[in-house]
């Protein structure tokens, strides 16, 4: 498949108990990327299949997923010429690529990441 999924974001209101659910539920590890950053945790990917994710305690609901690119800019160029909007800035992440949003048609977010 060409631009897989590559993260998921599970965005929820209270980060802590969240985790703490999905730890119980899945027996997913999961772990503070930070500790200045109480807000984020990374879900470990674990054995075979599967792709990492995060937890983020934010205002918004939902999951985000992170699609792989080559060109941001260009891949969200192409997403507002099919009626899409970019939501946020693309934004780096120190020694793990870039990232970037936009909202498709129906008004899910989806993310970008490139490497």
């Amino acid at each position: 498949m060409s631009n897989p999924v590559m993260h998921f974001v599970i965005n929820v209101y209270k980060a802590k108990s969240a985790r703490k659910f999905y730890q119980r539920l899945f027996g997913w590890k999961i772990a503070p990327v930070d500790p200045k950053m109480m807000h984020y945790a990374e879900i470990k990917r674990t054995g075979k299949g599967g792709i990492a994710g995060g937890i983020a305690g934010t205002n918004s609901r939902g999951v985000t997923m992170y699609v792989g690119v080559k060109n941001i800019e260009a891949a969200l160029k192409k997403a507002r010429k099919l009626g899409g909007k970019v939501t946020r800035k693309v934004m780096d992440i120190p020694g793990d690529g870039r990232i970037g949003w936009f909202r498709d048609p129906a008004g899910n977010e989806i993310g970008l990441w490139s490497k």
